[in-house]
C-alpha cells in the first residue's frame, strides 16, 4: 500500500488453485465469477481500530471458450482471452 497524490493505492497478487470439480464445470461452459474487497484499518492502543479506507467490490468473470478454445477474462466491458487456464489465472 502506498500513498500517491493523497490517495492510497493497494497492489495485490493472488494465488488461485481450482479444484478438479471447479475446473471441469468451467470446461462444460459454466462461468466462475471471482470476487475481491479490501479494507484498510489504522490500529489504535485507545480504542477499536480506524478504518481508513474501504473499495467496493471487485468482480472478475471466468470462462472457457470451446469454439476459440481459449478462457476468458472479464471485468466490466473489458475481457482478455487466454491460451491455457493457468494463463487466465496467472493474469
Amino acid at each position: 500500500m502506498q500513498r500517491v497524490d493523497g490517495a492510497l493505492t493497494l497492489d495485490y497478487n493472488a494465488r488461485l488453485t481450482l479444484s478438479h470439480a471447479v475446473e471441469d464445470a468451467l470446461q462444460r461452459g459454466r462461468a466462475d465469477v471471482l470476487q475481491c474487497q479490501a479494507v484498510v484499518y489504522r490500529g489504535r492502543w485507545y480504542w477499536l481500530d480506524e478504518r481508513v479506507a474501504r473499495v467496493s467490490v471487485r468482480s472478475w468473470r471466468l470462462s472457457f471458450q470451446p469454439l476459440t478454445a481459449s478462457w476468458r477474462v472479464s471485468m466490466g466491458g473489458l475481457s482478455q482471452s487466454y491460451t491455457t487456464l493457468a494463463e487466465a489465472l496467472h493474469r
